[in-house]
C-alpha cells in the first residue's frame, strides 16, 4: 500500500494530530493545533521567518481529507465549503502566537489533503480569494507523499535510520528532529510549498488529478 493510500484512510484529526504536525514541527520553531471551536478555519498555525524583510510570517494550514476536492461543470458543495474556510481564515485576525497583545491576519495558507484536487478547484478558489491573499498552495495527495518520501530518505541518510513509513509512527520517528536553525536551511530543499497557481506546470501534470 502506497503511502498517500495509507493517509486516506485516516481521519482528519488523525491526519492532522499524526502527521502533518509532528512534520512542520521539524519544518517551523512554532506551530499550534488551531482545530476546534474557536478555528476560524485554520486546522494548524506556523510561524516562520522572512529574512529579507525581517518580519514574522504567519501560516495557516487547512485540512480536507474527506474525497477528492475537485470542480466539473459546476461549482459543488466541497468546493463551496472549501472557500468559505478559506475566506474565514484570511478575514479572522488571530491573536499573535508570540505576543498575545497583538492580533495579526494570517500571511499565507496551505491546502493539504491525501486525496487529488484539479485544476479547475485550484484556479476557482485563488481566483475568488485574490486580492485577500496574494495566493493559496495546494498540496494534493501525490504530492504530500512525496513530501514524506523525501523526508524520511534525507533523514534517513544523514542520521543512518532505516525508516519505514507507518502513520502511527511517524510521530515518533519526527521527534527525533528538534527544529533547529540548521535543519530549517536543511529543509528548504523540501518543497512545503506545495502546488499554486501555475498553470502551465499544472497543465504537464493534469492525468494526477
Amino acid at each position: 500500500m502506497s503511502i498517500k493510500e495509507e493517509l486516506q484512510k485516516l481521519k482528519e484529526n488523525d491526519l492532522r494530530k499524526k502527521i502533518v504536525i509532528p512534520y512542520l514541527k521539524v519544518c517551523f520553531p512554532y506551530v499550534k493545533d488551531w482545530h476546534g471551536s474557536e478555528e476560524k478555519g485554520k486546522d494548524i498555525i506556523y510561524i516562520t521567518k522572512d529574512e529579507e524583510w525581517k518580519r514574522d510570517i504567519i501560516g495557516a494550514v487547512v485540512i480536507k481529507n474527506s474525497g477528492d476536492i475537485k470542480m466539473g461543470g459546476r461549482i459543488n458543495s466541497n468546493i463551496r465549503i472549501l472557500h468559505s474556510q478559506i475566506m474565514e481564515t484570511i478575514k479572522v485576525p488571530i491573536p499573535f502566537p508570540l505576543d498575545p497583545g497583538q492580533t495579526r491576519y494570517i500571511d499565507s495558507i496551505i491546502v493539504l489533503t491525501s486525496y487529488d484536487i484539479n485544476i479547475r478547484a485550484m484556479e476557482f478558489i485563488n481566483t475568488n480569494i485574490y486580492p485577500q491573499i496574494h495566493i493559496v498552495r495546494f498540496i494534493p495527495g501525490h504530492k504530500f507523499e512525496e513530501i514524506i518520501q523525501s523526508f524520511i530518505k534525507d533523514k534517513n541518510y544523514k542520521f543512518d535510520k532505516n525508516y519505514k513509513f507507518e502513520c502511527n509512527t511517524f510521530e515518533s520517528f519526527c521527534s527525533n528532529f528538534p527544529c533547529s536553525s540548521s535543519i530549517k536551511e536543511e529543509m528548504k530543499i523540501i518543497n512545503i510549498e506545495g502546488e499554486g497557481r501555475n498553470i502551465d506546470e499544472d497543465a504537464q501534470s493534469e492525468t494526477k488529478f
